[in-house]
C-alpha cells in the first residue's frame, strides 16, 4: 500500500516536472521566434535604408533614339515606375533592383511607334534607354478604296510587317504605296483606333510584297492594293489599270499569268489603248479589257493554273 502511495506521488511529481519544461520550452520558443522576426525586420530596415543612399539610387535617365516620340513622354512612364517599391520596402529606384523588364514592357506597350527597347545602366545612378522607332513603308487609308486626287481621310503608317502605328498627315502625290481593306485586328474590334493592328499576317505580307513589285518590271507602276469583302484583291496602277486577283491562287502563278498575256499576240495588237483590267481569278483562263466602251472583254485561255 505504502508502495502505491509512492508510486503515485512519484507520477504527480513526474508530470508537474515535465509541464513545466514544457512550458519553459514554449517560452523560449516564443523568444526566438520574436527575436528571428525582430532581426529579420532590422536586416529588412537596414536593407531599405541602404539601397536608398544616393550613390546607388537612380536619378537620372538617358533616352535616346526617339526621333518622334516626345522624351518627355516616355520619362513620364519610367518616373512613375522607379517611384514605387516592392512590398514598400525594396525601393524600384536601386540600382540592384530596378524593374529593367516591366520598364520595357510598360515603354512597348505604351508607344505604338517603337519598335524595340533596350534598358541598361550608364552607372549606378543613370538609367540608359534606347529605342528604335518604325519606319513608314507605306499607308493604309480605310475600308474602302478611294481614287487619287480625292481627299483621303484618316490614313496611318505601316511598317515593314504591316504593322499599324501612327496617324499620317494628307500626302499630295504618290509619296507611299497605298493599302485599302479590313485589317486583321490584333485584340478586339478597334476600327475607330486602329493603332496596332495589322493589315494581314507578317507571312502573308511578305508574301505579297514581292508579287507588287514585280509588275514594276513588268512595265507597271502599282500604287495601291484593296483588299475586297469576298478575299480577292485589286491591285491599282498610275494609269488607272486594275489587276483582279484571288488569295487563293499562288502568287508565283499569277505572275506567270501576267507574263503570258502581255506576250500574247492579241494584247499586243492593243498595247497602246489604256489598259482597264486584268482578271487572274478564273484559274487557266484570263480576262482583260481596255477602256473602249464598247469593247467586251477579251480572254486568254490555257495558261497557268
Amino acid at each position: 500500500m505504502q508502495l502505491l502511495r509512492r508510486t503515485r506521488s512519484h507520477r504527480r511529481t513526474r508530470k508537474k516536472s515535465m509541464s513545466a519544461l514544457g512550458r519553459r520550452r514554449r517560452r523560449i520558443f516564443r523568444i526566438k521566434v520574436a527575436l528571428t522576426i525582430f532581426v529579420l525586420l532590422v536586416i529588412v530596415a537596414l536593407a531599405g535604408w541602404l539601397l536608398r543612399h544616393p550613390e546607388v539610387t537612380i536619378s537620372s535617365i538617358v533616352i535616346t533614339g526617339n526621333n518622334l516620340t516626345p522624351t518627355e513622354d516616355i520619362e513620364v512612364l519610367i518616373q512613375d515606375e522607379l517611384d514605387s517599391s516592392y512590398a514598400l520596402v525594396i525601393p524600384k529606384r536601386s540600382a540592384f533592383f530596378y524593374p529593367k523588364n516591366k520598364l520595357i514592357t510598360t515603354i512597348d506597350e505604351a508607344f505604338a511607334r517603337i519598335e524595340g527597347v533596350v534598358v541598361r545602366q550608364k552607372n549606378f545612378t543613370t538609367l540608359r534607354i534606347d529605342v528604335a522607332e518604325r519606319s513608314p513603308f507605306a499607308l493604309w487609308c480605310g475600308k474602302e478604296f478611294v481614287e487619287d486626287g480625292e481627299r483621303f481621310g484618316d490614313c496611318y503608317f505601316i511598317d515593314d510587317q504591316s504593322y499599324v502605328y501612327a496617324s499620317a498627315p494628307d500626302f499630295t502625290g504618290n509619296v507611299f504605296f497605298k493599302y485599302f481593306g479590313a485589317l486583321a485586328l490584333a485584340d478586339n474590334d478597334r476600327e475607330d483606333a486602329p493603332i496596332g493592328s495589322t493589315y494581314m499576317s507578317e507571312q502573308d505580307f511578305f508574301g505579297i510584297r514581292p508579287f507588287i513589285g514585280a509588275f514594276e518590271d513588268l512595265g507597271y507602276a502599282p500604287l495601291s492594293l484593296t483588299r475586297m469583302d469576298d478575299g480577292d484583291f485589286e491591285l491599282r496602277m498610275d494609269d488607272g489599270a486594275k489587276i483582279i486577283f484571288s488569295s487563293d491562287t499562288k502568287l508565283s502563278i499569277l505572275l506567270d499569268n501576267m507574263e503570258s498575256i502581255l506576250d500574247s499576240d492579241s494584247f499586243r495588237e492593243a498595247k497602246d489603248q489604256p489598259l482597264e483590267y486584268i482578271d487572274l481569278r478564273f484559274g487557266n483562263k484570263v480576262y482583260y479589257k481596255f477602256q473602249e466602251e464598247e469593247q467586251k472583254p477579251e480572254v486568254i485561255e490555257n495558261v497557268v493554273e
